[in-house]
């Protein structure tokens, strides 16, 4: 009887170290999969800003290219030319901050 126990006692603590073991694998994939994510989303979001810092200089140039066509003074166009600078250091910074990320 007592081999049997010690029997039973052993088949119980192999399935609980395998249940622990696969527990702790579970866990620690999906950690990785949750920063994998992330980490996607913050790339997609980047992706996104430039897209729209890009668009906001095509209009802008749109602006200055009408204003130069119907000959206006392009001293009044000096706050277009200001944010399409503006927006050209910020899609600088926002694809450095992708790049990093991509790198990782």
């Amino acid at each position: 009887m007592d081999d049997w126990n010690k029997t039973l006692k052993d088949l119980n603590d192999g399935l609980n170290s395998m249940v622990d073991k696969t527990a702790k694998f579970i866990d620690s994939s999906t950690k990785d999969f949750s920063g994998t994510m992330e980490k996607e989303r913050r790339k997609m979001e980047l992706r996104s800003q430039i897209g729209q810092h890009q668009r906001a200089v095509q209009k802008a140039y749109e602006r200055i290219g009408e204003a130069y066509t119907a000959g206006e003074n392009m001293k009044t166009m000096q706050d277009v030319i200001d944010l399409v600078n503006s927006n050209n250091k910020l899609i600088k910074l926002l694809n450095d901050q992708l790049t990093a990320l991509e790198s990782e």
